[in-house]
């Protein structure tokens, strides 16, 4: 199981990022390849290159990253190229209308091509019916994330969720 981060560019721009997952990982006896650090796409347009230098100190822990909210931003898509990010997280803006708005749809099915022409897994955020499940799982999107499965929890309150559904976590692949 993979632990996701959130991390604010307020959080990045405050602290020295490496040091503190660092951290993190040591109190927390967590491996680097079970944590994910969402980043949002204005981080690549305000600080690519201290970007660039955390990313590469930190895959060297193999810590994973991804874009959160992708496809809200106004940003340079090339720094998706040279990056170290491997998974795309469609905003979900995108995927709740995604069944009755075409323009919505062609949009999630681009980022969904595009990640898999650069070998990125895509993950829809804010899933909350079956209806649109269907829909994404036929557009090719890799992962769903939402409130089909479970709202935002507490740490007891995940613990709990995770030990009832016995090893069914509340963000699904589609490979059941």
């Amino acid at each position: 199981m993979t632990i996701s981060v959130n991390v604010s560019p307020i959080q990045f721009r405050r602290s020295n990022m490496v040091n503190i997952v660092l951290n993190a990982l040591s109190q927390s006896g967590l491996l680097g390849k079970h944590l994910e650090l969402e980043l949002t796409e204005s981080l690549f347009l305000d600080h690519a290159a201290d970007l660039e230098r955390t990313l590469v100190e930190l895959d060297k822990e193999s810590v994973s990253f991804s874009i959160d909210d992708f496809g809200t931003g106004y940003s340079n898509l090339g720094y998706l190229k040279n990056s170290k990010i491997k998974t795309l997280k469609i905003d979900q803006s995108f995927i709740q209308k995604v069944q009755e708005n075409s323009q919505d749809r062609a949009i999630v099915t681009a980022i969904i091509q595009m990640s898999r022409s650069l070998n990125m897994t895509t993950v829809a955020e804010g899933i909350e019916c079956e209806n649109t499940l269907e829909v994404i799982k036929n557009l090719g999107c890799d992962i769903g994330q939402g409130y089909l499965w479970s709202k935002p929890l507490l740490a007891d309150e995940f613990q709990i969720l995770i030990n009832h559904k016995n090893k069914k976590p509340a963000i699904a692949g589609f490979e059941e």
